[in-house]
């Protein structure tokens, strides 16, 4: 059942590159908020940019809030390539989703954390609907 749909992140990065730089993530505000659900389906809207590249989104959970681990063993969005959910084109407002199969129990807390796949501008806006298995 759903539960929740939140926008958790709406913000013009700069450089945020995979392995590179530090990520960014959602606000620490929302981290007991997103951690109440079983399951998270992820819809990202990508534009204001010059560049054709990936965006990967992942959840990571934590059972204290301070010490954070990925929750899937793949990103909910991924930008590996433009075969990939996460690829997004120079000029154009993309709409990128990918979701949490809930095959794992969500901690206490979670958090999205974000790349992209190359240097760039852009702006990010996720969108986040939380649900239920159980009643």
């Amino acid at each position: 059942m759903r539960r929740m749909n939140i926008t958790v992140f709406d913000e013009f990065l700069t450089g945020v590159v995979a392995g590179t730089t530090p990520a960014v993530t959602t606000s620490q505000e929302l981290n007991a908020r997103l951690g109440q659900f079983d399951q998270l389906g992820l819809f990202a809207v990508v534009d204001n940019t010059a560049s054709t590249a990936g965006l990967f989104a992942f959840i990571e959970h934590s059972g204290d809030g301070r010490n954070w681990i990925q929750k899937n063993a793949i990103w909910e969005i991924e930008g590996t390539n433009n075969t990939k959910n996460g690829w997004f084109t120079a000029n154009v407002t993309t709409p990128l989703w990918g979701f949490d199969p809930g095959t794992n129990p969500t901690l206490g807390f979670a958090r999205i954390r974000v790349y992209f796949s190359a240097s760039l501008s852009a702006h990010v806006r996720i969108h986040v609907t939380g649900r239920d298995m159980g009643g």
